[in-house]
């Protein structure tokens, strides 16, 4: 987490098979929490070791989850938001605008958002999995630092793929091909 903290930016992708369980590693459950909330968790950590190493260093950490189903993205915090359009800015690269933004305080925080995110998300069955998620969830943490009057910002996509067996395989037809 150190890197992100200090600027850089990491993607982890979850890839596999529907019914292959990337959905419960990525996401887990409240009891259970996958990766997502134990990348959060060990970002406080970081924060905490570094605030207390210096008072000068200040941390601002934002998330946003997202789902991409069907080449349409879905705001998976207010699914009723549809001004969402992904645009390129000079500054600052490729953005999805109009996405909600939380500011997140601790790991904790992100549980709730997660399992309720993840309850928006678009289910169909499927010969696969009779739950199987036919999107792609984007979890999007983004950890501002302020230190010396300087700003360094480093962005982590946690990113839930949707299933990835060839069409036959899955015996769908219609939206969920």
């Amino acid at each position: 987490m150190k890197p992100v903290l200090n600027g850089y930016n990491s993607t982890v992708f979850a890839y596999g098979a529907t019914g292959a369980g990337k959905t419960f590693t990525m996401i887990g459950s409240k009891n259970d929490p996958g990766i997502m909330f134990h990348t959060m968790n060990e970002i406080f950590d970081q924060i905490e070791q570094n605030i207390s190493a210096s008072d000068e260093i200040k941390y601002n950490v934002q998330v946003s989850f997202l789902e991409i189903y069907n080449e349409d993205v879905r705001d998976l915090i207010n699914p009723a938001n549809k001004n969402i359009a992904i645009k390129e800015d000079q500054n600052q690269g490729v953005k999805v605008s109009g996405i909600s933004v939380i500011d997140c305080y601790s790991a904790s925080d992100i549980l709730e958002l997660l399992s309720a995110g993840n309850e928006n998300r678009v289910q169909e069955a499927t010969m696969a999995n009779e739950t199987s998620s036919r999107s792609h969830a984007v979890l999007s943490i983004s950890v501002e630092k302020l230190y010396n009057n300087k700003i360094k910002i480093g962005k982590f996509s946690l990113i839930d793929l949707a299933g990835s067996e060839r069409a036959s395989k899955t015996q769908n037809q219609g939206v969920r091909l």
